[in-house]
């Protein structure tokens, strides 16, 4: 095993990325060879179409002001409102604030209760180093209070200090909690969490008067209170479990997540609890939220979403099943400021279906639609979406058109499998241009992820990693065997730990797939999991292990993508893409990698292709902008329906 390596500062190295430039645009120039603009561009045309050309939250009562947004159609970010004596007024223009940068993303922003400053992060590189502003709502101020900081950031409730989270210097993990006195002018540390496999995160409580910090691992979590500069913990966790308190009309209400087991109780005192939910056989709380008389909770069962309404007044439960399918759902935060309202927005999604705006009454449970997506050009009724259950462990969600016969088509199989992270549906106007041409889209729940339940993730985690990946093969060759595609006719698609799923996967079955994409990909495991200060690393023994650990080291090897490169197997094509400002998974391993496959025998010949294209302005995120996010998506989308 190699020894640790000594600290250093590796992902902002600026004198390797000007020294990797020139190789990487030669690499860049080869790929873009093997791009059809004209299909690239007919698939921006495609994606137009079927996006909503404009975006907009309608106005919204906070104490004083209401609140709104607008994004027309020629905006990339949009436009925040205040409404001051029925006169609306411009607080941020988005659009305005990205000026000529390349990337512009707008990590969190935050109204204060006293509605006289609002708060926001903004990272301008996609390296995930945001800086903190504050603007006044009356003399139009701007002040930036800090650099390099997380993206979230929360007001005290007597709107006078601002908190917000820094990163370690070296491993960019989420680790001191500050505080700035807007009226002194003042930071302060405020909470500093040593312990390196833990991260940080905060929150504001339901009822905006409290702050609660979740130090976390990836299968634990610690609450903590805040009160001006102090911190209690208030609760003790054990070994799996994840613990989120909220405050509501006196009351903290605590959310325990033990393996399957979830529940939801009452306390005053932290002391004495009553339990008011509990999870059902098959089904898990997956968030809450407070708002009017009720608690609102998110259920995942059998797969698939619903809502849960508690009333806090009867104690009685509704539940609220939007649609047929499992979707994605998110309260939106300018939609509910009115926190004694006892009707909720929320925008939810599927593969299929555009994202919607609802409201909802909880008391009659009548849903309104707030905003719809209508396109004569995209009708949702022409197209599917179902879930096989393959075995125990894996499932595939797969997407089609009606008309399709499902024999022998052209398939894509996308995967990730890690950190117990199912990867919710969402709408996708790529997707559908791929399923308008024939193609079957496919997601592969694969241990690892959470879809099947916890244990699902314990069993493809650690020492039982491999599971994932002979769970990703399995439904592969699931499709092949039932005639849905052929060898030749499937792309296999993994983005970041997904790219370690496909770059161990084309090691172990390199015939599986025709194409293997390989996006912003973890490929050094046993490099990167050795170097204790890249990012995130000591977080992540949770999830990979610590190869300090011979035992976990073998392992390791006996996956790590780049080390099990053959140059002698039939790799599929291969497209590789990466980003230089990434700060989660470093450019230079996914140069290095590349550098060493493309030297296979099936690529030396001719025989296939091996590309690379590393963006050298974005991030881990890729493109904020509409028309760069398109044409990035395009281009991968290109490749699939031509090779």
């Amino acid at each position: 095993m190699p020894k640790t390596l000594k600290c250093r500062k590796r992902y902002n190295n600026v004198t390797r990325k000007n020294k990797d430039k020139s190789i990487i645009k030669k690499f860049n120039n080869e790929s873009k060879k093997f791009i059809d603009s004209s299909l690239v561009n007919t698939l921006i045309s495609e994606m137009k179409n079927k996006t909503k050309p404009h975006d907009e939250l309608p106005k919204t009562k906070f104490y004083k002001y209401s609140y709104s947004i607008e994004k027309k159609k020629s905006d990339n970010y949009g436009r925040l409102f205040y409404y001051k004596d029925n006169t609306k007024n411009l607080l941020i223009d988005w659009d305005k604030l990205s000026g000529k940068s390349d990337f512009f993303l707008v990590g969190d922003y935050e109204i204060s209760n006293n509605e006289k400053y609002i708060s926001y992060t903004i990272d301008n590189k996609g390296d995930r180093l945001y800086d903190l502003f504050i603007k006044d709502f009356i003399n139009g101020k701007v002040e930036r209070i800090a650099k390099k900081c997380a993206s979230n950031t929360v007001f005290s409730g007597d709107s006078s200090c601002i908190y917000y989270i820094k990163y370690d210097h070296i491993d960019l993990r989420p680790s001191k909690i500050y505080c700035y006195n807007i009226h002194t002018k003042t930071n302060s540390l405020v909470f500093h969490e040593k312990n390196r496999s833990k991260m940080l995160s905060f929150n504001l409580t339901s009822d905006r008067k409290t702050i609660t910090i979740d130090s976390r691992t990836y299968t634990s979590s610690t609450p903590y209170i805040i009160s001006g500069n102090n911190v209690k913990k208030p609760i003790t966790t054990k070994t799996h479990e994840r613990i989120f308190i909220d405050h509501w009309r006196g009351s903290w209400y605590v959310l325990k997540k033990n393996y399957n087991k979830t529940s939801i109780s009452t306390t005053t005192d932290f002391k004495n609890f009553n339990t008011i939910l509990s999870n059902k056989k098959n089904s898990t709380y997956e968030k809450m939220f407070l708002k009017g008389d009720y608690l609102i909770v998110v259920i995942r069962e059998k797969q698939k979403r619903h809502l849960l309404f508690y009333n806090l007044c009867t104690n009685k439960t509704k539940t609220l099943s939007l649609i047929n399918a499992k979707y994605s759902v998110y309260f939106q935060y300018i939609s509910n400021l009115d926190i004694d309202n006892n009707v909720i927005s929320l925008k939810y999604t599927t593969f299929i279906n555009p994202t919607k705006l609802i409201s909802v009454d909880m008391n009659t449970l009548k849903v309104t639609i707030v905003y719809d997506f209508k396109s004569k050009k995209y009708n949702q009724t022409k197209y599917v979406e179902r879930i096989h259950q393959i075995n125990k462990n894996v499932s595939i969600t797969m997407i089609y058109k009606k008309n399709n016969s499902l024999k022998n088509q052209k398939c894509l199989l996308y995967g990730y499998g890690s950190y117990g992270h199912t990867i919710d549906p969402s709408f996708d106007p790529a997707i559908i241009s791929l399923v308008d041409r024939g193609f079957i889209y496919c997601y592969a729940h694969i241990r690892g992820s959470s879809f099947n339940g916890y244990n699902t993730w314990l069993d493809g985690k650690l020492m039982n990693k491999k599971n994932t990946f002979n769970d990703f093969i399995t439904a592969g060759e699931w499709l092949i065997k039932n005639k849905y595609t052929s060898n030749d006719k499937l792309t296999i698609w993994g983005r970041s730990a997904g790219g370690l799923l496909i770059g161990t996967v084309i090691n172990m079955k390199p015939e599986l797939a025709n194409l293997a994409i390989l996006g912003v990909p973890f490929v050094e495991v046993i490099d990167t999991m050795t170097d204790s200060c890249q990012p995130l690393v000591t977080e992540e023994y949770e999830e990979w292990g610590n190869p300090k650990n011979k035992a976990v080291y073998d392992y390791m090897s006996s996956y790590d993508p780049i080390k099990n490169i053959n140059h002698s197997l039939n790799y599929p094509n291969l497209y590789i893409y990466s980003n230089m400002d990434d700060t989660l998974v470093l450019y230079d391993q996914v140069l290095r990698y590349y550098k060493k496959i493309k030297d296979s025998a099936v690529f030396s010949a001719g025989d296939k292709f091996a590309l690379l294209n590393i963006n050298l302005k974005y991030g881990h995120l890729q493109a904020t902008k509409k028309i760069e996010r398109f044409r990035e998506k395009a281009e991968i989308y290109s490749m699939i329906i031509k090779y």
